[in-house]
């Protein structure tokens, strides 16, 4: 049996997902990005009040997309993108965060570095990048957007901090216990409170196009994956009307 690529525990009603990949230097690849995927769908649907998202790891978080086996769907895994939930989630990062993994950090509502975390996004670098990079970029002051993204320069912890992409530093190899500290805080709130002011802040910065494009990408997949769609689709092969009361 496979093992997993990605860790979910429950710890006191706060979700710990952690990328567990460890020998590739947590590479997310197809099986790890769908992995990913279904770990949020059971924190947004679960009874947690808040997620907690790290590395198996202390002394790395996530060296961006695995190159040999590109995760083409990895945007379904992407808070704010790929799904949507009112509940926080809270990164909780140490050593390299790169590319993807960026982006997955970025999309997350707080975030907890260890002092040895760096941000790199090598793909200017590299000759090719994901679009829905843009909306990542939204969460950083223009110009280190820019320097970050177009000139591929990594950003430290202390930089990130002093201009509020990151909200606690803490000593390499903490960063978990600090993040699960976080989310218990945050669990001890009400969660319509929270759940609201999460919403109604994301609401005040606005949709970027890339968000956009995927949104109507996942209405359209509701549409044509719902009974309305089976209903028609039996009705056209059985020629006849198609009986939408019953689908």
């Amino acid at each position: 049996m496979t093992a997993p690529l990605i860790r979910y525990d429950d710890e006191d009603g706060v979700a710990v997902i952690a990328l567990d990949r460890p020998e590739k230097r947590n590479a997310i690849n197809k099986a790890m990005a769908a992995e990913l995927d279904a770990a949020f769908q059971r924190f947004a649907t679960g009874p947690a009040r808040v997620a907690v998202l790290t590395s198996t790891a202390p002394d790395l978080f996530c060296a961006g997309a695995d190159l040999y086996d590109p995760p083409s769907e990895a945007w379904r895994a992407l808070p704010e993108i790929g799904f949507h939930t009112d509940k926080p989630i809270v990164a909780a990062l140490g050593g390299k965060v790169i590319g993807l993994g960026f982006m997955l950090t970025a999309m997350c509502d707080l975030c907890v570095a260890s002092e040895d975390t760096e941000f790199h996004f090598p793909e200017a670098k590299l000759g090719f990048s994901m679009a829905a990079v843009s909306a990542a970029a939204t969460r950083l002051p223009l110009r280190m957007a820019m320097e970050l993204l177009l000139l591929g320069r990594p950003v430290t912890a202390r930089r990130a901090f002093d201009v509020g992409f990151v909200n606690d530093i803490v000593p390499p190899g903490t960063q978990r216990a600090a993040g699960i500290d976080m989310a218990r805080a945050l669990a001890a709130n009400s969660p319509d409170v929270v759940g609201a002011l999460k919403r109604l802040t994301l609401d005040v910065l606005g949709e970027s196009p890339v968000q956009a494009h995927y949104a109507v990408r996942r209405r359209e997949e509701a549409m044509m994956l719902g009974p309305d769609a089976q209903e028609g689709l039996r009705a056209f092969r059985e020629k006849r009307r198609p009986d939408f009361t019953r689908s």
